[in-house]
């Protein structure tokens, strides 16, 4: 076989190695989000439970704490 076709046929079989892992890491981190969601909202009903006066409706996992102001993340 010309060394072209090897180099041909290694590049066919890196791309598609490479497509592959692509598609990996975009399920690993569907997987990681849905996780973090999940214990979120873990949380939250917990709070729920052991404080059931207390009012969460503006919690949101996209806020944080800043001085005192639940305040969307990265609007600093």
């Amino acid at each position: 076989m010309p060394k072209v076709e090897v180099y041909e046929t290694q590049i066919q079989e890196l791309t598609t190695k490479c497509q592959n892992l692509e598609n990996e890491k975009e399920e690993l981190a569907d997987q990681l989000c849905a996780t973090l969601n999940q214990g979120f909202q873990l949380a939250l009903d917990q709070v729920k439970l052991l404080c059931p006066d207390v009012d969460i409706s503006l919690a949101s996992i996209t806020k944080e704490v800043i001085e005192g102001q639940l305040v969307e993340i990265g609007d600093e």
